[in-house]
């Protein structure tokens, strides 16, 4: 880049004007910064059935803006059931970074350069939540031709359990259930299923 850079001066005694023109190879001019960036948000929902399904979010957002006026945002495009909330944390290239939820006063420069993930979850009083835990469970499968075609499936997702009553053969049981409607079940197994509900189809499989 290169050019001429022209500079006027006025006289303030005789009132004369003089134009300079200085010549340059290089020029530095402020470049303003970004006042807003794209935020990506793997969204879990809190169940699987009735057509929910993993999927990524683009969000666009203020970089003053705070966690909770992201979650906002989100809200506003999953359109969840009101007695649900979503649990925001960031996600590192390895898929975990850790089970704490990001404070609502965090802004989004602190973190619009990570992953997150947002898991919906049925709101429940405090007293109900004094025996609970929060688990991350990264389900991954062997063989594809059991699954539907979705990679996210392999994503990390939480449970809410009490620690205290809660067995692992009931963990293994509630994550069962969520990834339910993902398996592909055979002509013996639908025949099995035929004319039971959901509840009692899982009952079945998971024996």
């Amino acid at each position: 880049m290169y050019g001429q850079l022209k500079s006027r001066l006025r006289c303030k005694e005789c009132d004369t004007l003089s134009n300079t023109f200085d010549p340059f190879l290089g020029l530095c001019v402020p470049i303003p910064k970004a006042t807003s960036v794209n935020v990506k948000v793997v969204f879990y929902p809190q169940n699987l059935k009735n057509g929910n399904s993993i999927r990524e979010i683009i969000i666009e957002c203020n970089l003053n803006e705070t966690v909770a006026e992201v979650v906002k945002e989100l809200w506003e495009i999953v359109k969840s059931p009101e007695d649900e909330r979503l649990y925001l944390r960031k996600i590192d290239r390895w898929g975990d970074l850790g089970l704490e939820a990001l404070p609502k006063s965090t802004s989004v420069k602190e973190f619009f350069d990570c992953s997150l993930a947002a898991y919906a979850y049925t709101h429940m009083p405090a007293e109900e939540m004094e025996n609970k835990t929060v688990l991350s469970v990264s389900i991954m499968h062997e063989a594809k031709t059991k699954w539907a075609d979705d990679k996210d499936l392999c994503s990390p997702k939480l449970f809410f359990v009490d620690y205290k009553t809660t067995t692992c053969w009931e963990l293994r049981k509630q994550i069962f259930a969520y990834i339910f409607p993902y398996i592909k079940h055979g002509a013996v197994a639908e025949e099995l299923f035929a004319g039971k509900t959901e509840e009692e189809q899982i009952e079945l499989a998971f024996k």
